[in-house]
């Protein structure tokens, strides 16, 4: 009886340890920088070969029209702040407001130095990085899935899938 009561008690002591462990590995997190290496797009049809490129300070966006998913939206954005308070931009032409929501001169053409911007931690495996310019205007914002070593580029509904090569 003693032994049987002695076998259950490792045995739920083993299973203590297994979930224990099971639930280290699975929350984890690792650093909240993104790491260093090449993220490829998932699933788009329209740019096959689109990827982003980190470095310890940049991300950049390659192969990849980013104003035809997002500036649209931008323009918008700008065109209510200044449309709300005209004194703080001053009057800006259609045409000033293309280059100002211009995302391909940000994130494509040259790197964009996400650094000096807080990872926010928004799930067990999730850092997001509210990536800002011009006067902290919102930009592409990008979601790190770190357990997956994944990339999510975001703005509104528009959603881009990077995964790690």
């Amino acid at each position: 009886m003693k032994s049987r009561k002695a076998f259950i008690t490792i045995v739920i002591g083993l299973s203590l340890i297994v979930v224990f462990f099971t639930v280290y590995i699975l929350t984890r997190t690792q650093n909240d920088r993104i790491p260093v290496g090449k993220y490829r797009i998932k699933d788009n049809d329209k740019y096959p070969d689109a990827y982003i490129e980190v470095t310890e300070h940049t991300i950049q966006y390659f192969n990849i029209d980013l104003n035809e998913y997002y500036q649209e939206m931008q323009m918008l954005s700008y065109r209510r702040v200044v449309d709300n308070d005209p004194g703080y931009y001053g009057v800006i032409s259609d045409e000033q407001l293309r280059i100002l929501t211009d995302l391909n001169s940000v994130y494509v053409d040259r790197p964009f130095d996400y650094s000096r911007f807080e990872a926010i931690k928004t799930g067990t495996n999730i850092y997001t990085y509210r990536m800002t310019y011009h006067d902290n205007f919102l930009g592409v914002g990008l979601r790190y899935y770190t357990n997956i070593h994944q990339l999510e580029a975001k703005r509104n509904d528009i959603v881009l899938l990077f995964e790690k090569e």
